[in-house]
């Protein structure tokens, strides 16, 4: 990856869970193409869940991925490579600041091939803040499981 640069950036969404989010990154040098992609678990605070690599051109590797039934339904978009980044930073901060993070094994193993992978992305990108998927996945509990009335009224807890 030493002279591959990122070419294009997506990023999944589950529309029923929302639990989190694949941020996958295109890279292509003189290898070939590439791609790496970190998902950012929404569950454990935006912490870096999961990391993979593969030698494969980004359009490939969506495409496999959306011929598989496991991943049905979850949609995938283009995003800025900037928000990429700032979404990969993020993440594995949040890892870092983590105890003995429950996260699978290649986070750890492939942790300096994300390094290297994201010195080569733009700065300037900012991540969602936590709040605002928190504030969607409220809205949709609320709207599925208790007929319109918000959870923190249901619950007794502001």
């Amino acid at each position: 990856m030493g002279r591959a640069a990122p070419t294009v950036a997506w990023l999944s969404h589950d529309p029923v869970n929302d639990d989190g989010v694949s941020v996958i990154v295109g890279f292509d040098g003189p290898g070939g193409a590439d791609t790496v992609g970190v998902y950012v678990d929404h569950n454990l605070d935006g912490m870096a869940k999961d990391v993979f690599a593969v030698p494969a051109d980004v359009d490939v590797v969506l495409t496999d991925v959306r011929a598989i039934a496991e991943f049905e339904g979850i949609g995938y978009r283009p995003i800025a490579l900037t928000g990429a980044a700032a979404r990969w930073r993020e993440a594995l901060a949040m890892t870092d600041m983590t105890f003995e993070p429950s996260v699978d094994t290649d986070v750890h193993r492939l942790r300096g091939l994300v390094l290297a992978c994201l010195a080569t992305m733009p700065d300037g990108g900012v991540a969602p803040a936590e709040v605002e998927w928190k504030q969607r996945r409220r809205q949709r509990w609320s709207s599925t499981r208790t007929g319109g009335v918000a959870p923190d009224r249901v619950c007794g807890v502001r």
